[in-house]
């Protein structure tokens, strides 16, 4: 029977004409009969195309089998029974998602060709593609993250405890879930200040971040914890709590060590000073007279210091060192005595800033290195710098699919020195660009493991990453395989640990420079406690007084006068 358009459009006009949808008429063996226009530009084909376009062709196979389906069922039944989606391959390759009914065209009684109606859905699959995707993402980063996390929920004007991640679980070894349901003015009747937290970040609608101390009750070790307090729509508080201690612990060791380092320094007559930045001298202690000649007693503070430079000129380039570098160490300065006996001094000074970051004074130390016996030794200043963690800057994050990153955010291109859109310009398995030669293969392992879903693959280690300069980083690694637009791919999240290594290093080396001088130097140093009791000694006090160190250990240092 022979497809008459004109009639056909007369008597659905309204479809042809006006229809925002996508009508299609086909015979029984599925060939394109006609098409409105909205149909055709949406498949990127021209009205001439029409007598060679065929569903065969369009369809994947498993989409012809449920398309010939819905037609039987028309046959049979003179109606389709519900919506059915399709997958249509576009002119130009791309797939169209279109959600259609169809209706029989019959002509003396008799089935002849099918109507179709059709809607674009593509842009909806899309958008639920995304958000699958970010299901998948949010998922992997709070239930399988690499730091404690807990969800509590508003109930009337308290809150209750509702879920965890799987790190929070392994950190309490598992007694977390017995607080499961409880509300936080039970579990915290002891701490207003993370009561005060809570209803703050809650009513305010606001991300707190906090350090705090604190026990979680299952142990009895007191533990340092960076907090953070996130509000989620409509009545949720995410707290994500990262365990601090070890680098708290650094830095006060650190801390503790350059203390003593400071005191060897004034023992040995070290001259210290703060001064302003136009060289007005603020402070000093008696160790500054007596290297430049002044009475011991004498108050110069509100002197100029550069008076007392051969070359006061000079002054004003390690003025823009400081400035520059906030420190400077191991400076030589040519100065003068309060006679005008000239004095070589070594100058180790750092900036000291406000809180707005403006430079205010400058704090250091000499020593007087003109005479043979000086010591040789650099005073090294550290500082662990610690980040406040939201959750955009806390992680690096990647997802990795077929050895191409397809996702990277700004920390992760941060951490390897590299801009986002280099890392994903990357081909397949140029990503092992970033890592260590040396931890190639175990990371070209697990990341193939876990793009393919392999159960065995490991999801936390440590490797060290090589930035684009080459520069060597630590990295702390989280990984899992997630699902991502329909394949298996690998969710990195990754935490830049170089700081606490490079402390752990210093905290070292400090402690090695204080034995040494402690060893070497060629004063007589005793250490004592509170009660004049002889703690130690260093090999110069055996030898100037005759005594071992064993005669004078644990000995009132009275009776030894």
């Amino acid at each position: 029977m022979t497809y008459n358009r004109e009639e056909i459009k007369e008597s659905y006009r309204n479809f042809f004409d006006h229809s925002l949808d996508l009508i299609y008429v086909s015979d029984l063996n599925g060939n394109f009969l006609d098409a409105n226009d909205i149909t055709l530009i949406t498949l990127g084909y021209e009205r001439a195309d029409i007598p060679n376009l065929i569903f065969l062709n369009l369809l994947e196979q498993d989409e012809l089998i449920i398309a010939f389906k819905a037609l039987n069922e028309i046959i049979k039944t003179g109606k389709q029974s519900k919506r059915r989606e399709y997958k249509i391959r576009a002119k130009d390759g791309n797939f169209i998602y279109v959600e259609t009914y169809a209706m029989p065209l019959k002509k003396n009684g008799k089935l002849y060709a099918i109507l179709g109606i059709g809607k674009n859905i593509t842009d909806l699959k899309k958008a639920e593609q995304k958000l699958t995707d970010s299901e998948e993402m949010f998922k992997a980063l709070y239930k399988d993250g690499p730091i404690p996390a807990f969800i509590w929920k508003k109930y009337n004007d308290d809150f209750v405890f509702i879920d965890f991640n799987n790190t929070a679980e392994k950190i309490t070894h598992g007694n977390v879930v017995n607080i499961l349901g409880h509300k936080a003015s039970e579990i915290y009747n002891d701490r207003p200040d993370i009561l005060e937290d809570l209803h703050k970040c809650f009513n305010e609608k606001i991300h707190i971040t906090r350090e705090m101390k604190y026990n979680y009750g299952f142990t009895n070790d007191e533990r340092y914890f960076l907090v953070n307090y996130g509000y989620v729509k409509p009545d949720l508080i995410i707290v994500p709590t990262e365990d601090v201690s070890e680098k708290k612990f650094a830095e006060q060791k650190l801390k503790e060590s350059e203390i003593r380092y400071r005191n060897m320094i004034d023992n040995l007559d070290v001259g210290f000073y703060q001064v302003a930045l136009n060289g007005i001298l603020l402070t000093h202690n008696p160790a500054y007279n007596k290297i430049l000649g002044y009475e011991i007693t004498e108050d110069l503070r509100n002197t100029n210091v550069t008076e007392l430079w051969q070359q006061p000129e000079l002054r004003n380039e390690y003025l823009k060192q400081m400035l520059k570098d906030d420190f400077v160490r191991g400076y030589i300065c040519h100065s003068l005595k309060k006679n005008g006996e000239k004095v070589i001094l070594e100058l180790n000074s750092h900036l000291i800033r406000d809180k707005q970051h403006n430079p205010v004074r400058i704090d250091g130390t000499f020593i007087d290195i003109t005479e043979k016996f000086t010591l040789e030794r650099e005073l090294k200043e550290s500082e662990e710098k610690f980040r406040n963690i939201a959750e955009e800057s806390l992680l690096g994050i990647a997802i990795l699919q077929d050895g191409v990153f397809k996702y990277v955010n700004q920390r992760f291109a941060d951490i390897g020195g590299r801009t986002i859109e280099e890392l994903k310009n990357w081909g397949s398995g140029e990503f092992l660009q970033i890592v260590h030669p040396e931890d190639r293969q175990m990371i070209a392992e697990q990341a193939r493991k876990k793009q393919l879903g392999e159960p065995d693959a490991i999801n936390h280690y440590q490797f060290r990453a090589r930035k684009k300069s080459g520069s060597i980083i630590h990295g702390d690694v989280f990984s899992k395989t997630i699902n991502y637009q329909g394949r298996s791919a690998n969710f990195i999240t990754i935490i830049d640990i170089t700081d606490k290594v490079e402390a752990e290093r210093k905290l070292l080396e400090s402690e090695e420079k204080y034995r040494f001088l402690f060893e070497s130097t060629p004063f007589s140093i005793i250490l004592l406690n509170s009660k004049g009791i002889i703690m130690d000694c260093n090999p110069t006090t055996e030898t100037l007084f005759g005594y071992t160190k064993t005669d004078l250990v644990d000995k009132k240092f009275h009776k030894l006068t």
